[in-house]
């Protein structure tokens, strides 16, 4: 997501959204067709992971300009996509697995992907479709200022070309992710990276585990997937009814996340004292009520914290911590193989799932004290800014 900013800049939204798009159909096709277990590094984790984080930035990107108002609504149908795509793709993929094997799937799956292009082609700036203005008798447009940075872009690249063009592109590239790492200045922006790296992580390690924590109860696995699927739609339900509420002028967006982080702690709590296949569901209930009320306003909180010029290095940054975060913590708490027994370093050491899901659950209360944290990341946010730069000159007598 860290690349999704400067290369925006560099070739325009549309462009990058549609290489990514391109790119990560590409991605499952070698995928089906790898070799062996480490191409899969590279075909599946390394090309779809970065064209995946690509064209997710962009889409939080796109949103925001065009809302001032009723943002909240507007923001509805983009956090509805996850949940729904984890309850309608996962057993469409697996039927495809079981019809066309895992070639066809691939090939089946990377179709689906490219209607992405689709979806790309509808990602104009907002200075697009901006009214014209009247001013001295003459029609000003507001889209001039967009369209002369997409000449001045363009001639930029018709000046130089070859290796010394590409060459300049990357430096460019890497100046404004330079540019981007300066909103960790702001302790905004810490809070809200370090959080989303903690309870990204968590989440995704409890929907690993939970197969595994059920079985030791004598549950299946079809059991899991219930539960599993009963935090999506309760997750989803969540969303559509909490988004629109944010555009309401008592809403907090800053408690409703506080909320969802407390929520998501207990339902992790329950399922490490479950044993009934009804507390394994209250449990999903309530994570995915966490989620929902969590996760929805990831984006809104963005703006009003950091607000609009700073969404997207801020973006950039969550994506940069998010994925440095995984693979710290991942194998710290749940490290999968094919003993179904073995998850992680505290798993292995204590020999219990009771001690790996109360890690997570804590890890999420952790997240919940940082958001209490966050009136005064502003006010000292505040006085930096209002704090006067003084140079070597001025302070000579």
């Amino acid at each position: 997501m860290i690349l999704a900013n400067p290369l925006s800049q560099e070739f325009g939204q549309r462009t990058v959204g549609f290489a990514s798009v391109f790119m990560a159909s590409l991605s499952l096709i070698l995928s089906g067709f790898s070799p062996s277990v480490s191409f899969l590094y590279f075909s599946y984790s390394l090309l779809g992971g970065m064209c995946t984080g690509v064209s997710q930035g962009i889409t939080y990107m796109v949103l925001p300009p065009y809302f001032h108002k009723k943002g909240g609504q507007a923001n509805t149908l983009l956090v509805a996509g996850g949940p729904v795509t984890q309850m309608v793709l996962a057993p469409f993929i697996r039927y495809l697995l079981e019809v066309y094997s895992l070639k066809g799937a691939a090939l089946i799956h990377a179709a689906v992907v490219l209607n992405g292009l689709i979806a790309v082609s509808f990602f104009h700036p907002v200075q697009w479709h901006l009214k014209p203005l009247m001013s001295a008798g003459s029609d000003v447009s507001c889209r001039v200022p967009c369209l002369s940075d997409e000449i001045e872009e363009s001639t930029t690249r018709e000046k130089s070309r070859g290796v010394k063009a590409i060459w300049k592109t990357l430096l460019r590239v890497a100046g404004r992710i330079r540019s981007d790492l300066k909103v960790l200045r702001q302790l905004r922006c810490v809070i809200l990276a370090v959080t989303v790296m903690i309870t990204q992580t968590t989440f995704l390690n409890f929907i690993m585990m939970l197969p595994f924590v059920a079985q030791t109860t004598d549950h299946s696995l079809q059991d899991a997937a219930g539960c599993i699927a009963l935090m999506g739609v309760t997750n989803l339900v969540t969303r559509l009814v909490v988004s629109p509420l944010s555009d309401c002028k008592r809403f907090s967006i800053r408690f409703s996340i506080m909320l969802g982080y407390l929520l998501r702690a207990i339902g992790i709590l329950v399922a490490s004292l479950a044993s009934e296949l009804w507390q394994f569901m209250a449990s999903g209930v309530v994570c995915g009520l966490g989620l929902g009320l969590s996760l929805s306003m990831f984006n809104l909180a963005i703006v009003q914290y950091m607000g609009m010029d700073n969404l997207r290095p801020t973006l950039g940054i969550i994506g940069l911590v998010a994925a440095g975060g995984f693979p710290i913590l991942g194998p710290l708490i749940a490290r999968h193989s094919s003993d179904a027994h073995t998850a992680g370093v505290i798993r292995d050491t204590t020999n219990s799932y009771l001690t790996s899901l109360c890690v997570m659950a804590a890890l999420d209360l952790l997240s919940v004290c940082l958001w209490l944290l966050m009136p005064a990341a502003q006010a000292r946010d505040a006085r930096t800014e209002l704090r006067p730069k003084t140079s070597y000159d001025a302070t000579r007598p």
